[in-house]
Parts: structure tokens; C-alpha cells; sequence
């Protein structure tokens, strides 16, 4: 993007340059060329005002769809925060329930003695 800003000012400096050169030499060229000749160089000097012109033309319309792009970027990394934070709530949610109802368990099996702890070897042996 600042690449494109510098472009676009590039262009306008030269563009001014160009403007400014050839208003310096308006009033010698008035007297030593002639009006056909003031005629092609008012033709060449249009031309190459229009392409320049049309070069910033170009760099504003990709500016402006690379601004649009990232506006797009940003609104959907807001969307996938929001729901990375939506999921997050519902897994901390999920686990804090696990939790209170594993504590209930191991409540209810205290009450008869049993043991709630799993080893691999009990694992193993059930299977």
C-alpha cells in the first residue's frame, strides 16, 4: 500500500515537472517554433499527460481494491476471533462440567468405597 502511495506520488511529481518544464520554455518556444510545430508538441504533450493520467488512474483502482481486501481480511479475522472465543467458552464450559461431575462421581464412590483412579494395567486387564 505504501508502495502504491509512493508510485502515485512519483507520477504527480512528474507530472509537475513536466508542466513546469513546459511552461518554462512557453515563452521561447512562442518565438522560435513555429505554430505547427507548437501544434505536434501540444499533441505529444496531451498524450503523455493522459498516460500519465491513466497510470494514476491504475495505482488509485488497485490501491483501493487492495484496501478493499484487506478490509475483507480484517472483517474475517474478527469473525474467526469471535469464534475461537465462542469455542473456547464452550470448551472451558464443558470441562468445568466434566469436572463437577467426575467430583460428584467420586463423591457417590467414597460413599461405597471404591476406587475411581484408572491405571493402564486395570485398562489392560479389563479388556
Amino acid at each position: 500500500l505504501d508502495k502504491l502511495e509512493d508510485s502515485i506520488r512519483s507520477k504527480d511529481q512528474e507530472l509537475q515537472a513536466t508542466v513546469r518544464h513546459l511552461e518554462a520554455r512557453d515563452s521561447t518556444l512562442a518565438s522560435e517554433k513555429t505554430v505547427r510545430e507548437l501544434k505536434d508538441m501540444l499533441t505529444d504533450f496531451d498524450e503523455e499527460m493522459q498516460q500519465k493520467v491513466d497510470e494514476r488512474m491504475d495505482l488509485e483502482s488497485t490501491k483501493k481494491k487492495i484496501l478493499s481486501d484487506l478490509q475483507k481480511a480484517q472483517q474475517e479475522e474478527s469473525r474467526i476471533m469471535s469464534d475461537k472465543g465462542k469455542l473456547e467458552a464452550h470448551r472451558d464450559q464443558k470441562e468445568k462440567l466434566l469436572r463437577r461431575r467426575y467430583a460428584a462421581l467420586d463423591r457417590i464412590a467414597n460413599g461405597y468405597g471404591l476406587d475411581l483412579s484408572v491405571t493402564q494395567s486395570s485398562q489392560a486387564s479389563a479388556s
